[in-house]
Protein backbone atom coordinates (compact mmCIF):
# COMPACT_ATOMS: atom_id res chain seq x y z
CA UNK A 1 0.00 0.00 0.00
CA UNK A 2 2.68 2.48 0.47
CA UNK A 3 4.82 2.05 -2.49
CA UNK A 4 1.24 2.52 -4.14
CA UNK A 5 0.88 5.72 -2.50
CA UNK A 6 3.97 7.14 -3.12
CA UNK A 7 4.02 6.58 -6.74
CA UNK A 8 0.67 8.26 -7.16
CA UNK A 9 1.97 10.96 -4.63
CA UNK A 10 4.94 11.19 -7.61
CA UNK A 11 2.89 11.55 -9.67
CA UNK A 12 0.12 14.16 -8.36
CA UNK A 13 3.11 16.18 -7.53
CA UNK A 14 4.53 16.39 -10.86
CA UNK A 15 1.62 16.00 -13.33
CA UNK A 16 0.91 19.15 -14.91
CA UNK A 17 -2.46 17.14 -16.44
CA UNK A 18 -3.49 16.18 -12.81
CA UNK A 19 -3.12 19.53 -11.76
CA UNK A 20 -5.44 21.03 -14.32
CA UNK A 21 -7.81 18.55 -13.60
CA UNK A 22 -8.43 19.14 -10.37
CA UNK A 23 -8.56 22.86 -10.97
CA UNK A 24 -11.40 21.88 -13.39
CA UNK A 25 -13.03 19.24 -11.81
CA UNK A 26 -12.67 20.64 -7.79
CA UNK A 27 -11.62 24.53 -8.30
CA UNK A 28 -8.55 23.82 -5.74
CA UNK A 29 -4.78 21.87 -7.20
CA UNK A 30 -4.73 18.90 -4.86
CA UNK A 31 -1.71 17.82 -6.28
CA UNK A 32 1.16 19.47 -4.15
CA UNK A 33 0.38 17.23 -0.67
CA UNK A 34 -0.87 13.97 -2.02
CA UNK A 35 -4.62 14.72 -0.38
CA UNK A 36 -3.35 14.86 2.92
CA UNK A 37 -5.61 17.77 3.48
CA UNK A 38 -8.78 16.77 5.52
CA UNK A 39 -10.82 19.76 3.90
CA UNK A 40 -9.62 18.86 0.24
CA UNK A 41 -10.71 15.29 0.72
CA UNK A 42 -14.34 16.62 2.52
CA UNK A 43 -14.61 18.54 -0.79
CA UNK A 44 -13.63 15.94 -2.76
CA UNK A 45 -16.15 12.96 -1.36
CA UNK A 46 -18.85 15.98 -1.65
CA UNK A 47 -18.68 15.07 -5.12
CA UNK A 48 -19.20 11.81 -4.53
CA UNK A 49 -23.05 10.66 -4.60
CA UNK A 50 -24.64 7.93 -2.75
CA UNK A 51 -24.90 4.98 -4.77
CA UNK A 52 -28.59 3.35 -5.00
CA UNK A 53 -26.85 0.28 -5.36
CA UNK A 54 -24.33 -1.82 -3.53
CA UNK A 55 -23.00 -4.75 -4.93
CA UNK A 56 -21.27 -7.39 -3.76
CA UNK A 57 -19.17 -9.34 -5.85
CA UNK A 58 -18.04 -13.25 -5.41
CA UNK A 59 -14.38 -14.56 -6.23
CA UNK A 60 -15.35 -14.63 -10.07
CA UNK A 61 -16.55 -10.80 -10.30
CA UNK A 62 -20.51 -12.14 -10.41
CA UNK A 63 -22.71 -10.70 -7.98
CA UNK A 64 -23.31 -12.24 -4.64
CA UNK A 65 -27.31 -13.35 -4.28
CA UNK A 66 -26.23 -14.73 -0.53
CA UNK A 67 -24.81 -12.71 2.62
CA UNK A 68 -23.59 -15.16 5.02
CA UNK A 69 -21.85 -13.69 7.93
CA UNK A 70 -19.11 -15.83 10.44
CA UNK A 71 -19.12 -15.38 14.23
CA UNK A 72 -16.46 -13.02 14.00
CA UNK A 73 -19.25 -10.26 13.42
CA UNK A 74 -20.36 -8.59 16.34
CA UNK A 75 -22.38 -5.57 15.01
CA UNK A 76 -23.58 -4.80 11.15
CA UNK A 77 -22.88 -0.84 11.11
CA UNK A 78 -25.76 1.57 10.28
CA UNK A 79 -26.02 1.54 6.00
CA UNK A 80 -23.81 -1.35 5.93
CA UNK A 81 -25.68 -3.26 3.05
CA UNK A 82 -28.20 -0.72 2.37
CA UNK A 83 -29.45 -0.90 -0.93
CA UNK A 84 -27.95 -3.82 -1.79
CA UNK A 85 -30.49 -5.45 -4.27
CA UNK A 86 -29.00 -8.73 -5.45
CA UNK A 87 -28.95 -10.30 -2.51
CA UNK A 88 -31.87 -13.05 -1.62
CA UNK A 89 -30.67 -14.84 1.24
CA UNK A 90 -29.31 -13.28 4.58
CA UNK A 91 -27.51 -15.02 7.49
CA UNK A 92 -27.16 -13.47 10.84
CA UNK A 93 -25.00 -15.14 13.21
CA UNK A 94 -25.96 -15.24 16.87
CA UNK A 95 -22.30 -13.24 17.80
CA UNK A 96 -24.34 -10.75 16.20
CA UNK A 97 -25.98 -8.38 19.28
CA UNK A 98 -26.95 -5.16 17.44
CA UNK A 99 -27.50 -4.00 13.87
CA UNK A 100 -27.13 -0.68 13.12
CA UNK A 101 -30.39 1.90 11.27
CA UNK A 102 -30.80 1.52 7.87
CA UNK A 103 -28.10 -1.58 7.59
CA UNK A 104 -30.30 -3.52 5.42
CA UNK A 105 -32.74 -1.11 3.83
CA UNK A 106 -33.47 -1.15 -0.22
CA UNK A 107 -32.54 -4.72 0.21
CA UNK A 108 -35.42 -5.35 -2.06
CA UNK A 109 -34.42 -8.73 -3.19
CA UNK A 110 -34.37 -10.38 -0.11
CA UNK A 111 -37.14 -13.15 0.67
CA UNK A 112 -35.05 -15.16 3.28
CA UNK A 113 -33.36 -14.29 6.56
CA UNK A 114 -31.46 -17.01 8.99
CA UNK A 115 -31.03 -16.70 12.50
CA UNK A 116 -30.19 -18.72 15.21
CA UNK A 117 -30.89 -17.49 18.63
CA UNK A 118 -34.62 -16.29 18.68
CA UNK A 119 -33.57 -14.34 22.27
CA UNK A 120 -30.72 -12.62 21.09
CA UNK A 121 -33.12 -11.48 18.17
CA UNK A 122 -35.76 -10.32 20.21
CA UNK A 123 -33.00 -7.99 21.83
CA UNK A 124 -31.69 -6.89 19.16
CA UNK A 125 -34.99 -5.61 17.27
CA UNK A 126 -35.86 -4.46 21.09
CA UNK A 127 -34.12 -1.15 19.93
CA UNK A 128 -35.11 -0.98 17.03
CA UNK A 129 -37.46 -2.71 14.67
CA UNK A 130 -36.98 -1.48 11.75
CA UNK A 131 -33.60 -2.94 11.12
CA UNK A 132 -35.28 -6.24 10.83
CA UNK A 133 -34.59 -7.10 7.00
CA UNK A 134 -37.58 -9.80 7.18
CA UNK A 135 -40.23 -7.53 5.12
CA UNK A 136 -44.12 -8.64 4.34
CA UNK A 137 -43.94 -12.03 2.52
CA UNK A 138 -40.40 -12.60 3.41
CA UNK A 139 -39.40 -16.40 5.46
CA UNK A 140 -37.49 -16.30 8.76
CA UNK A 141 -35.87 -19.65 9.52
CA UNK A 142 -34.41 -19.98 12.70
CA UNK A 143 -31.68 -22.54 12.89
CA UNK A 144 -30.14 -24.80 15.51
CA UNK A 145 -26.68 -25.61 15.95
CA UNK A 146 -26.49 -28.68 13.62
CA UNK A 147 -28.06 -25.94 10.93
CA UNK A 148 -31.46 -27.58 10.88
CA UNK A 149 -34.74 -25.68 11.15
CA UNK A 150 -36.25 -25.43 14.64
CA UNK A 151 -40.27 -26.12 14.99
CA UNK A 152 -40.41 -24.81 18.77
CA UNK A 153 -40.00 -21.12 19.94
CA UNK A 154 -39.17 -20.66 23.61
CA UNK A 155 -38.57 -17.55 24.59
CA UNK A 156 -36.40 -16.51 28.17
CA UNK A 157 -37.06 -14.24 30.74
CA UNK A 158 -35.08 -11.93 29.51
CA UNK A 159 -37.09 -10.52 27.37
CA UNK A 160 -40.18 -8.10 28.12
CA UNK A 161 -41.59 -8.26 24.68
CA UNK A 162 -41.91 -9.30 21.56
CA UNK A 163 -40.23 -6.79 19.31
CA UNK A 164 -42.78 -5.97 16.21
CA UNK A 165 -42.27 -8.21 13.45
CA UNK A 166 -40.03 -10.00 15.33
CA UNK A 167 -40.97 -13.93 14.40
CA UNK A 168 -43.21 -12.41 11.04
CA UNK A 169 -42.68 -15.20 8.27
CA UNK A 170 -41.67 -17.85 10.49
CA UNK A 171 -43.48 -20.78 8.63
CA UNK A 172 -41.24 -24.02 10.14
CA UNK A 173 -42.33 -23.12 13.67
CA UNK A 174 -45.16 -25.25 15.25
CA UNK A 175 -45.02 -24.40 18.91
CA UNK A 176 -44.68 -21.04 20.70
CA UNK A 177 -43.61 -20.42 24.21
CA UNK A 178 -44.22 -17.16 26.23
CA UNK A 179 -42.65 -16.70 29.43
CA UNK A 180 -43.83 -14.82 32.23
CA UNK A 181 -41.56 -12.33 31.94
CA UNK A 182 -43.41 -10.85 28.78
CA UNK A 183 -45.62 -8.20 29.12
CA UNK A 184 -46.55 -6.81 25.40
CA UNK A 185 -46.48 -9.13 22.40
CA UNK A 186 -46.32 -6.38 19.19
CA UNK A 187 -47.96 -5.73 15.78
CA UNK A 188 -47.11 -8.23 13.25
CA UNK A 189 -45.31 -10.37 15.76
CA UNK A 190 -45.41 -13.55 14.87
CA UNK A 191 -47.31 -12.53 11.38
CA UNK A 192 -47.24 -15.69 8.84
CA UNK A 193 -46.39 -18.08 10.91
CA UNK A 194 -48.62 -20.23 8.75
CA UNK A 195 -47.55 -23.50 10.41
CA UNK A 196 -48.00 -22.03 14.13
CA UNK A 197 -50.46 -24.69 15.96
CA UNK A 198 -50.00 -24.09 19.28
CA UNK A 199 -48.96 -21.29 21.47
CA UNK A 200 -48.78 -20.68 25.91
CA UNK A 201 -49.60 -17.53 26.92
CA UNK A 202 -48.94 -16.57 30.13
CA UNK A 203 -51.37 -14.28 32.25
CA UNK A 204 -48.56 -11.67 32.46
CA UNK A 205 -48.95 -10.50 29.23
CA UNK A 206 -51.24 -6.83 29.13
CA UNK A 207 -51.18 -6.13 25.38
CA UNK A 208 -51.56 -8.19 22.14
CA UNK A 209 -50.71 -5.58 18.84
CA UNK A 210 -52.71 -5.55 15.86
CA UNK A 211 -52.43 -8.29 13.37
CA UNK A 212 -49.84 -10.05 15.68
CA UNK A 213 -51.10 -13.43 14.50
CA UNK A 214 -52.49 -12.73 11.61
CA UNK A 215 -52.34 -15.42 9.00
CA UNK A 216 -51.77 -17.90 11.93
CA UNK A 217 -53.95 -20.18 10.47
CA UNK A 218 -53.17 -23.55 11.51
CA UNK A 219 -53.23 -22.01 15.45
CA UNK A 220 -55.73 -24.44 16.83
CA UNK A 221 -54.40 -23.88 20.16
CA UNK A 222 -53.89 -21.23 22.96
CA UNK A 223 -52.49 -22.74 26.42
CA UNK A 224 -53.18 -19.28 28.96
CA UNK A 225 -52.26 -19.55 32.40
CA UNK A 226 -54.80 -17.37 33.95
CA UNK A 227 -58.49 -16.72 34.11
CA UNK A 228 -61.08 -16.30 31.57
CA UNK A 229 -61.38 -13.00 33.56
CA UNK A 230 -57.75 -12.19 32.94
CA UNK A 231 -58.07 -13.55 29.01
CA UNK A 232 -61.03 -10.26 28.72
CA UNK A 233 -59.25 -7.51 30.44
CA UNK A 234 -56.38 -8.23 27.16
CA UNK A 235 -56.30 -5.17 25.42
CA UNK A 236 -55.86 -7.45 21.51
CA UNK A 237 -55.28 -5.47 18.64
CA UNK A 238 -57.22 -5.64 14.93
CA UNK A 239 -56.59 -8.79 12.76
CA UNK A 240 -55.89 -11.48 16.01
CA UNK A 241 -58.86 -13.32 14.14
CA UNK A 242 -56.14 -16.63 14.19
CA UNK A 243 -55.63 -15.92 18.33
CA UNK A 244 -59.64 -15.58 18.91
CA UNK A 245 -60.82 -18.26 16.98
CA UNK A 246 -58.52 -20.65 18.33
CA UNK A 247 -59.71 -23.14 21.30
CA UNK A 248 -58.35 -21.57 24.65
CA UNK A 249 -57.02 -23.57 27.33
CA UNK A 250 -57.61 -21.22 30.42
CA UNK A 251 -55.64 -21.72 33.93
CA UNK A 252 -53.24 -23.82 31.79
CA UNK A 253 -50.05 -25.89 34.54
CA UNK A 254 -52.88 -25.66 36.96
CA UNK A 255 -55.02 -28.47 38.60
CA UNK A 256 -58.71 -27.72 39.38
CA UNK A 257 -60.69 -30.60 39.68
CA UNK A 258 -63.83 -30.53 37.91
CA UNK A 259 -63.25 -27.31 36.18
CA UNK A 260 -62.88 -28.57 32.68
CA UNK A 261 -63.91 -25.23 30.59
CA UNK A 262 -60.70 -23.14 32.90
CA UNK A 263 -63.19 -20.71 33.94
CA UNK A 264 -62.83 -21.14 37.81
CA UNK A 265 -66.37 -22.44 38.00
CA UNK A 266 -67.47 -26.23 38.26
CA UNK A 267 -71.07 -26.60 36.80
CA UNK A 268 -72.88 -28.58 34.19
CA UNK A 269 -70.78 -27.87 31.30
CA UNK A 270 -68.09 -29.28 32.90
CA UNK A 271 -70.20 -32.23 33.66
CA UNK A 272 -71.19 -32.49 30.58
CA UNK A 273 -67.95 -32.55 28.90
CA UNK A 274 -66.58 -35.54 31.28
CA UNK A 275 -69.77 -37.69 30.31
CA UNK A 276 -68.76 -36.79 26.78
CA UNK A 277 -64.97 -38.17 27.42
CA UNK A 278 -66.10 -40.98 29.27
CA UNK A 279 -68.14 -41.99 26.26
CA UNK A 280 -65.48 -41.62 23.85
CA UNK A 281 -65.87 -37.84 22.36
CA UNK A 282 -62.98 -35.74 21.85
CA UNK A 283 -62.91 -32.74 24.74
CA UNK A 284 -60.41 -30.13 24.58
CA UNK A 285 -60.16 -29.32 28.35
CA UNK A 286 -58.70 -26.76 29.82
CA UNK A 287 -56.40 -28.95 31.77
CA UNK A 288 -57.16 -32.51 31.44
CA UNK A 289 -55.67 -32.84 34.99
CA UNK A 290 -59.53 -31.28 35.54
CA UNK A 291 -61.11 -34.50 34.48
CA UNK A 292 -59.55 -37.14 37.48
CA UNK A 293 -61.59 -35.27 39.63
CA UNK A 294 -60.90 -37.51 42.70
CA UNK A 295 -57.28 -37.33 41.76
CA UNK A 296 -56.15 -41.16 41.74
CA UNK A 297 -54.38 -40.43 38.21
CA UNK A 298 -57.16 -42.26 36.69
CA UNK A 299 -60.21 -40.56 34.76
CA UNK A 300 -62.85 -43.12 35.04
CA UNK A 301 -66.90 -43.44 35.99
CA UNK A 302 -65.88 -42.91 39.33
CA UNK A 303 -64.85 -39.20 38.44
CA UNK A 304 -68.48 -38.61 36.56
CA UNK A 305 -70.32 -40.20 39.75
CA UNK A 306 -68.56 -37.71 41.85
CA UNK A 307 -68.62 -34.95 39.82
CA UNK A 308 -72.91 -35.44 39.28
CA UNK A 309 -73.21 -36.04 42.99
CA UNK A 310 -71.29 -32.35 43.22
CA UNK A 311 -73.83 -31.06 40.64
Amino acid sequence: FYSAYEEFYSMAANSEAFKAYCKDAFGADFSQDGFSDLNQINLILSYIPNSDNLHILDENGNEATELILDHTVLSIPENAFRSCKSITKITIPDSVTSIGYGAFKDCTGVTDVYIFDPNIWCKILSDDSSVNPVAYEDNLHILDENGNEVTEIVLDNTITAVPEGAFMGCRSVTKITIPDSITSIEEYAFKDCDGLTEIIITSSITDIGDYAFSFCNELKTVCYTGTVAEWEQIDIGAGNSCLREANIRFNYGKHIPGDLTGDDKINSLDGLMLLRHLNGWNVNAASPDAMDVNSDGKVNSLDGLILMRYL
